[in-house]
Parts: structure tokens; C-alpha cells; sequence
């Protein structure tokens, strides 16, 4: 079955969900793209990628209704770029 990002935004909100869906999910692509921009290290690069395939697939579906992407994207921005505390 084929359902868009918009679809989804649709069955949620009606109009006003995929305005305001549409809306955070650039917002949040952006963020991530200026901070690439900014700091482009090993953390970035790679949450940027993730983030640049979800924005790809977003013409079959919104990737962040999908539990592995979301859990990849959790474990990347929280525990594998962890930063270590000075003096312990």
C-alpha cells in the first residue's frame, strides 16, 4: 500500500496537520542541515544522513512512522556520539 507523508499527516490532522506536520519537519531538517554547516564532525555528518534518507523516503512514507528509524536516530543523536565528562 502506498501512503505519502502526506497521507499520514492527513489521517492525523486533516489540512491542519499536514500545514503544521509539514512545517516541523522542515524546520527540524533545517536544523540539522545548519549545524552541518556550522560543525561538520563525525556526529553531524551522520544524523544528517539519516535525517537526508528520511527526507528522501518521504515520497513513499513519513520515516519517523517507522520504529527502526526512529530508534536508529534516538541511538545516534544519544549514545553513540556520547560526549565523555571532564574528571571522571
Amino acid at each position: 500500500s502506498y501512503a505519502s507523508a502526506f497521507l499520514t499527516l492527513y489521517i492525523d490532522g486533516r489540512v491542519f496537520g499536514i500545514i503544521i506536520g509539514m512545517i516541523l519537519y522542515g524546520i527540524f531538517v533545517a536544523k540539522w542541515y545548519v549545524d552541518i554547516l556550522k560543525k561538520p564532525d563525525i556526529r553531524n555528518l551522520s544524523i544528517y544522513s539519516l535525517v537526508l534518507l528520511g527526507v528522501f523516503y518521504t515520497f513513499i512514507q513519513l520515516m519517523f512512522n517507522n520504529v527502526y528509524y526512529c530508534i536508529t536516530f534516538l541511538m545516534l543523536y544519544f549514545m553513540v556520539f556520547k560526549k565523555k565528562i571532564e574528571g571522571s
